[in-house]
């Protein structure tokens, strides 16, 4: 039980974790955007482990719309697919990468099977997003 404990441990999870970028992201915000009260904006989907890596308040499922509004008042952090950043005047790319978009990480075993295939170069089971920046 404890070598297959260990095992699991040393080999799989360091591979999951990268496919969970999330740490990656807060650091690259906290490095950029040190103004704590600036919110991280996610377009149209909320991943659970960006508050705590972000180190602020983060906005979910905003519409595209609603955030180039926001971005006409105020500075502008956010998490945003392709389309969406194709809408936003001149933004700064801080990040961009893929994300687990096919349900909650809980479900490891389902979490597992896209991170397979994404070995093999099938990513459906992510998405690609960009941080942008704007002032």
């Amino acid at each position: 039980m404890l070598t297959t404990f260990l095992i699991f441990a040393v080999s799989l999870l360091p591979l999951v974790e990268k496919f969970r970028p999330y740490d990656k992201i807060g650091q690259v915000i906290n490095d950029n955007v040190p103004e704590k009260d600036i919110p991280l904006i996610v377009e149209g989907y909320f991943w659970h482990n960006l508050p705590f890596y972000a180190k602020r308040k983060v906005l979910r499922d905003y519409p595209i719309q609603k955030i180039i509004e926001y971005s006409k008042e105020k500075p502008l952090l956010a998490l945003v697919t392709r389309e969406g950043l194709q809408k936003i005047n001149n933004p700064e790319i801080l990040w961009t990468g893929r994300l687990y978009r096919k349900g909650s990480e809980s479900r490891f075993a389902v979490f597992l099977k896209y991170i397979r295939k994404a070995l093999r170069g099938d990513y459906s089971g992510f998405e690609v997003r960009y941080l942008i920046f704007k002032r």
